[in-house]
């Protein structure tokens, strides 16, 4: 009977374009996508393996894990990986580098990471753990033609005067320290300024009868470092993404590792570290060679080429 109702369903589903591709055929992620928003119970009961989530990837939805790994920058082998189901990387920044120094056996650690691991929470708990984070801020997204601000008039271009402590807006006019108060669940330092009704921008700036107000986070200055570290630091940071695809584009490629064969976060975790043994062998025979690996492996000594 199941099988019975799940043929009419599928039959039913495909006379929906929104379901199929162009060749006609069922897109399963695009009707656990449509059932997320209506009622997260059914996607447990539509998705073959109820520990996978949906997530954006390659621009598109689909039933996904997020597999997290730390490469070290010489020889591009993975120090450590983790398997979970969360369906983006703010969180994972802080346990991943932290996992990586206790590996490593080092007091410091510089971490390089692309602008989906930027989280204030995560970056300074980095930051007390003497890892130094790397981190592209994501760009604000932009704003349509009739919101409020306009281009020029974002958080990011008024400026701050650490020694004064006030921000200075894009028409010249200075910010200055109001109120301390509680906002997403950080306090944040607010600031204010008593000319915004007098000035000539500020319907591109705020729709506020009393004018625009900046927050400040009380730890922005770890931000205001980071940044500052990444502007300086271009190149390094942009080598980020090699050190990144070089493992995963073996694994997809060279292996045609593409996707998962095993279902559960326990045996996905499994089946991934296998993953990861095998690219790192296959990297440490290229580096040293058979010979020396097998030497490295019966004495137990790390060579000093790796």
């Amino acid at each position: 009977m199941t099988e019975k109702f799940n043929e009419k369903l599928i039959e039913i589903l495909k006379t929906d374009s929104r379901f199929v591709d162009d060749e006609g055929e069922l897109v399963k992620a695009a009707v656990i996508d449509r059932a997320w928003k209506i009622d997260r119970d059914l996607v447990k009961l539509l998705l073959a393996d109820p520990d996978s989530r949906m997530m954006m990837t390659n621009q598109k939805f689909d039933v996904c894990y997020n597999v997290q790994t730390t490469i070290d920058d010489k020889n591009n082998l993975v120090v450590d990986y983790d398997v979970t189901n969360d369906v983006n990387d703010q969180k994972q920044l802080n346990e991943m580098a932290r996992k990586a120094k206790e590996v490593l056996g080092v007091e410091s650690l510089d971490v390089f990471a692309d602008k989906g691991y930027f989280h204030p929470d995560e970056i300074k708990k980095c930051v007390d753990n003497n890892m130094i984070p790397y981190i592209p801020e994501p760009k604000p997204s932009r704003h349509k033609e009739e919101s409020v601000p306009k281009a020029g008039f974002c958080d990011s271009d008024f400026k701050y005067d650490a020694s004064r402590d006030v921000y200075t807006c894009p028409g010249g006019r200075e910010l200055t320290f109001s109120v301390v108060v509680e906002k997403n669940n950080k306090m944040m330092k607010k600031y204010r300024s008593d000319s915004c009704s007098s000035c000539e921008s500020k319907s591109k700036c705020t729709r506020k009868k009393n004018g625009r107000v900046i927050f400040r986070w009380e730890h922005e200055e770890i931000l205001d470092e980071m940044r500052k570290r990444v502007k300086e630091n271009k190149d390094v940071v942009k080598k980020r993404n090699c050190m990144c695809e070089h493992p995963f584009g073996t694994i997809k490629r060279g292996f045609n590792q593409g996707y998962l064969l095993l279902k559960g976060l326990r045996k996905v975790g499994g089946e991934m570290g296998f993953t990861m043994l095998a690219y790192n062998m296959r990297r440490v025979i290229n580096i040293l060679g058979v010979n020396k690996l097998i030497e490295s492996l019966n004495t137990g000594k790390v060579l000093s080429q790796i």
